[in-house]
């Protein structure tokens, strides 16, 4: 008989996870930084390729005099491409009310980013004048999860791309919707 193999917890996954999702937003929203890029020289044509998380770059190395003048191109081209695609990354920016998933939890704003087997999604807890006070991780894979409290620049960093939402007034709006439609 062939033994099967023990599925990971979501408490086992959600580092792995949330250290990818980090890298991802902050090559999407932070500043781009020559020891996040890779570079891969061996595209034909003389054609290379930089990547930073979800972003990539095509650039042909001989176009540069130097070694430092293509990588700063080359950051400005990631950083082009993450102001283009910043807002496609996730799936939905919404609040979720307390008690929407029968627990008695607070309510809070959520980026969320997938959904189905398994779900991400950062969530951002306001105080009465919608400043946030603690952002989590949260890791889900059907009827499993798990959880985690984000401290020091990976908080900031999130605390960063909460800002963006709020300036464009969606967490108003979202916030403003979910009390709608209680």
């Amino acid at each position: 008989m062939e033994a099967t193999k023990k599925r990971e917890t979501c408490e086992e996954r959600i580092q792995s996870e949330l250290d990818d999702r980090l890298t991802d937003i902050k090559a999407l929203f932070g500043e781009i930084e020559a020891e996040d890029v890779v570079f891969d020289e061996k595209r034909g044509e003389g054609k290379g390729e930089a990547t930073c998380g979800p972003l990539e770059a095509s650039y042909s190395p001989a176009d540069y005099d130097d070694e430092e003048e293509r990588g700063e191109a080359v950051i400005e081209m990631l950083q082009d491409a993450a102001n283009e695609q910043r807002y496609e990354y996730g799936l939905c920016a919404d609040y979720v009310s307390a008690g929407t998933f029968d627990d008695d939890g607070p309510g809070y704003f959520r980026y969320q980013l997938s959904w189905g087997g398994p779900s991400d999604e950062f969530r951002f807890f306001l105080d009465a004048d919608q400043t946030c006070y603690k952002v989590t991780y949260c890791f889900q894979d059907w009827f499993d999860g798990a959880e985690r409290v984000l401290y020091g620049t990976d908080k900031d960093l999130l605390l960063s791309v909460f800002a963006d939402f709020a300036e464009m007034g969606v967490v108003e709006a979202e916030i403003e919707k979910a009390r709608d439609d209680s």
